[in-house]
């Protein structure tokens, strides 16, 4: 599978500045909507928002061969509707992407459990989706999604990082 973990770049200082949960929830609504079109457009499966965060899933629960495609078409045209402006504001978008295994399913305790997906791939993309915001950059992708990919995008090598909870660094 594929996973996408998104951030709404500044949101704590927009929900700050707009002090108004309700406000606040509007300007969630519209973000989201335009958020979930870029991946529900590509095929992708919204796994569940996160506060002003969207994770999204490609390969799972149907199988399909080109999810890495498809999950990174999602995250540029995430990236691109970061331009358009909601309630006044310039909402930028910043991506994570992660290629390989998960288990997917229902997850949880005895007092609640929803749909997800779990593994190294899923913290992988968490953990590139927040690298953006120390390198400047609105998507970062791993490895292992940038060899599927079969140079129908255009992608370079940032660099090798050891993100948290790895031993060892890897391509981003």
């Amino acid at each position: 599978a594929s996973l996408l973990f998104t951030d709404c770049k500044g949101f704590t200082t927009v929900a700050e500045e707009l002090n108004d949960p309700q406000q606040v929830a509007e300007l969630l609504i519209e973000y989201f909507t335009h958020s979930s079109r870029c991946v529900l457009d590509n095929g992708g499966t919204i796994i569940k928002y996160i506060g002003d965060s969207v994770m999204a899933a490609w390969g799972m629960p149907l199988e399909d061969p080109e999810h890495p495609r498809k999950a990174v078409q999602a995250a540029w045209e995430l990236s691109e509707a970061s331009k358009l402006v909601v309630r006044g504001r310039v909402l930028t978008t910043r991506v994570g992407v992660s290629t390989g295994n998960v288990l997917a399913g229902n997850l949880g305790s005895p007092y609640r459990f929803d749909y997800t997906c779990i593994g190294d791939t899923t913290n992988l993309a968490s953990r590139l989706e927040g690298m953006n915001k120390m390198l400047g950059t609105s998507i970062l992708i791993s490895e292992s999604t940038a060899k599927r990919l079969n140079n129908e995008f255009v992608v370079r090598l940032t660099g090798y990082f050891a993100v948290a909870g790895k031993t060892h660094g890897i391509a981003v």
